[in-house]
């Protein structure tokens, strides 16, 4: 859920759209990824090190400001299903979450 204003009087909460989900995943990839390669390079330890990075920053980043670069860019906000700011517990599942392959999940739906 994301919250449609900045303002805490006028705050609705919305679900939001699947292509503004796409772009905030594909956006913090982009630009994390961008700068860990430009000052880490490339090897298997720099893997590693942007992996832990971009794990860290998502995990973080929801549960201390409720938003990542690109959901401030959009005014974007995480919240809970019951409208609160995410527990230490929420931010960590919806950040395992994101490791879950796609297609493997695609396939578990797929009927």
């Amino acid at each position: 859920m994301t919250i449609n204003s900045l303002e805490k009087d006028s705050a609705h909460v919305v679900n939001a759209e699947f292509s503004t989900r796409v772009t905030h995943f594909l956006g913090d990839q982009v630009l994390l990824f961008g700068i860990l390669y430009y000052f880490l390079g490339e090897s298997y330890k720099s893997a590693l090190i942007a992996f832990g990075t971009v794990i860290s920053y998502l995990f973080l980043m929801e549960l201390i400001f409720q938003r990542t670069i690109f959901k401030l860019i959009t005014g974007s906000k995480v919240v809970s299903v019951k409208e609160r700011r995410l527990s230490v517990g929420d931010a960590l599942i919806r950040t395992l979450a994101r490791l879950v392959p796609f297609d493997l999940v695609s396939n578990i739906v797929t009927v």
